[in-house]
């Protein structure tokens, strides 16, 4: 949508292995191929504050990083 990028850099980036796991994904929560979807949004414009939003990317400390982890972690007592 708002990226050059290849579907295999996304995928790769994203931790998929090849794109067709990603294009599995994503029909599985889009209901479309992920190339459906950003030709969709070829001919719509996005509102700047919404274009600003989907670019943002916040990079965190290893520590402040591994206590946010730490929420997902599903410790041995849970399994």
């Amino acid at each position: 949508m708002t990226t050059d990028l290849t579907l295999i850099d996304i995928s790769i980036s994203c931790g998929f292995s090849d794109p067709k796991y990603l294009n599995k994904a994503f029909r599985k929560m889009y209901n479309c191929l992920s190339r459906e979807y950003r030709i969709s949004f070829d001919n719509q414009k996005l509102v700047v504050q919404q274009s600003s939003m989907l670019s943002t990317q916040n990079i965190l400390s290893n520590p402040t990083s591994l206590l946010l982890l730490d929420k997902y972690v599903i410790s041995s007592s849970d399994i």
